[in-house]
């Protein structure tokens, strides 16, 4: 499922690229996103979802003959019912944990949210109760909700989920054929680590989404739905746990650099050493969070 970040980012580079001439030079990644007000991640997206829909050619720089018919078909309709106010919600309860202003082990109640997004407190106690299935939040009888509070066992669990999962995912990735679209996802998702790379001060924001799409693609992979719905709550987990690595931004470079050589591997095809790679990549990522976890607070309350 889409965020209404990415559809609201696509649709209004859509309508950008309807203005444009055939032939015409794609603006620059950093152009759009000083534009739109969101980050590069974002436009890189989008611009995949472009090139889906035949309105950009396969390299993403010049703009297609056919765009105003394909544009309409890829466009979102932004939606204004019931489910997509829960999904707003979401994305705000998401925002205010990438934020910071949400920490694990803190607890916050549905009035909150509902100040913060400006919805009905039923609306928002659906959204968390959607959310809670991940077991990433929780709520007792008569208390107010709480983040769950992030320990080493916890990020163990996840971190055995993850290698169970996404290894078996990325044999997947490795057994597609040739005219895969994943190769030129992969193509992509390779330039745009080497950009972020080169970034001087990254963007957290712009990380977790660069992160999120490399693990998304492995998950996909598999095609099947009941992996790539456990995506989404490894994401989550994901999430509360790069709170941390916030204050350490060499993470952030070597986890891009894990990246790097694990497409690399994966586009000559090299089974053992992607795989091999993988693992090392997620084991060095908990290694990683837990170091950057504070020291256990022996007055705080039991989770």
């Amino acid at each position: 499922m889409h965020s209404i970040y990415f559809q609201k980012t696509y649709n209004r580079l859509v309508d950008t690229l309807l203005m444009l001439p055939k032939g015409a030079p794609v603006p620059a990644v950093f152009r759009l996103a000083k534009d739109f007000n969101v980050s590069r991640t974002l436009v890189y997206a989008a611009l995949e979802r472009a090139k889906e829909y035949g309105l950009v050619d396969a390299a993403g720089e010049t703009v297609e003959a056919d765009r105003r018919k394909n544009g309409a078909i890829g466009k979102f309709t932004l939606r204004t019912g019931a489910s997509s106010e829960r999904e707003r919600v979401q994305e705000k309860f998401l925002g205010l944990i990438r934020s910071g202003r949400l920490r694990p082990g803190q607890y916050f109640s549905e009035s909150e949210i509902a100040r913060e997004s400006a919805s009905a407190t039923v609306t928002v106690r659906e959204a968390l109760l959607a959310l809670s299935h991940s077991r990433l939040i929780t709520k007792q009888a008569h208390r107010k909700w709480r983040v769950v509070l992030l320990t080493a066992e916890r990020i163990a669990w996840a971190t055995e989920a993850r290698l169970l999962v996404e290894c078996h995912a990325l044999r997947h990735l490795l057994e597609a054929p040739a005219e895969d679209p994943v190769w030129q996802r992969l193509r992509d998702l390779q330039e745009r680590h080497r950009a972020f790379r080169e970034t001087p001060s990254p963007r957290f924001e712009e990380f977790y989404e660069l992160d999120r799409e490399f693990h998304r693609t492995l998950y996909r992979a598999t095609n099947n739905e009941y992996l790539q719905s456990f995506e989404e709550v490894m994401s989550f987990f994901v999430l509360l746990q790069s709170q941390g690595a916030k204050l350490h931004p060499g993470i952030f470079f070597t986890a891009c650099a894990d990246h790097l050589k694990i497409i690399e591997a994966i586009m000559l095809r090299e089974k053992r050493d992607a795989v091999s790679l993988l693992r090392d990549h997620l084991e060095r990522s908990a290694i990683a969070i837990r170091e950057s976890l504070p020291p256990a607070d022996p007055a705080a309350p039991a989770p």
